[in-house]
């Protein structure tokens, strides 16, 4: 051992501590100390933590909730970014409250290059499509620096979108779905949507949003976490190639967020951050 890191609270045992490896004829190392790093509205503390973990609150040492390191690594935040974040804030005896955003423009940098798309739909209402005469084969891009496509057999006129990209449209609104077609809003209903196809299919100007087929539409959750003591789990229907997924994998949803594939069954991904 030829240093050591530890809170600044150790500082006034230093002498001491010195006097003590001196006397035994031990060899001497560099005591280095540093303030507390404080995460915003978390708890970091082993003891704030421990009876959240004892009580069920949360699942264990890498909830996803918490900045563990396990947490986050479960969360989808590359160790890199970690390190990174470290680098950047450098050494100080003074101690620091940091917000989980810090860490995700960091992460979101890394992963952005190389995460692939995917289409996910979270609280999804059914909508159908007049004018589209299927099979349909969509093409959607897999990531925007490659030119790969990914295809999506559409074999009804009908699809799954958010129920949130509806609000603020009426009648006669404009909107893309995504590698797939332009389409005007004919009418809204509480559980459906009618859509006919537009006569223009420009895509400049036109809201595109994400969908999922009916038919082979890939059911999926999305644990959201909010605090340590809160999450939001958003169920929904992903495109057909969620089932490709490996566990583990860290992949972007459109229009959503980062997400990382927790679990297969049932299909879990946990949202990294936006």
């Amino acid at each position: 051992v030829t240093h050591a890191f530890r809170s600044k609270e150790f500082e006034p045992h230093v002498d001491v501590q010195r006097h003590i490896v001196r006397a035994l004829g031990l060899r001497e190392y560099e005591m280095i100390q540093f303030g507390r790093i404080t995460v915003e509205g978390i708890p970091l503390s082993k003891r704030y933590i421990r009876p959240l973990v004892e009580s069920g609150i949360l699942e264990g040492w890498d909830d996803p909730r918490i900045p563990t390191l396990r947490g986050l690594f479960r969360r989808g935040i590359n160790p890199r970014a970690i390190v990174r974040f470290f680098y950047e804030l450098g050494p100080s005896k003074v101690d620091a409250t940091v917000n989980m955003e810090a860490i995700a423009s960091i992460n979101r940098k890394i992963l952005d290059p190389i995460a692939e798309r995917y289409m996910f739909v979270p609280n999804p209402i059914k909508a159908k499509i007049e004018g589209l005469t299927p099979p349909v084969i969509a093409q959607v891009e897999v990531h925007p620096d490659s030119k790969r496509k990914r295809e999506i057999r559409l074999d009804e006129s009908e699809v799954f979108i958010a129920s949130s990209d509806l609000e603020g449209l009426k009648p006669g609104d404009e909107l893309r779905l995504r590698g797939l077609v332009n389409v005007t809003i004919r009418s809204v209903n509480p559980d459906e949507v009618s859509l006919r196809v537009s006569e223009e299919q420009r895509v400049k100007g036109v809201k595109i949003i994400q969908w999922a087929p009916v038919r082979n539409g890939v059911p999926a959750r999305l644990f959201v976490p909010e605090s340590p003591y809160s999450f939001r789990m958003l169920g929904g229907y992903g495109e057909p190639a969620l089932r490709g997924i490996k566990e583990g994998e860290i992949v972007q949803f459109v229009r959503v967020g980062f997400a990382r594939l927790d679990r297969r069954d049932p299909l879990t991904f946990i949202l990294s951050h936006d």
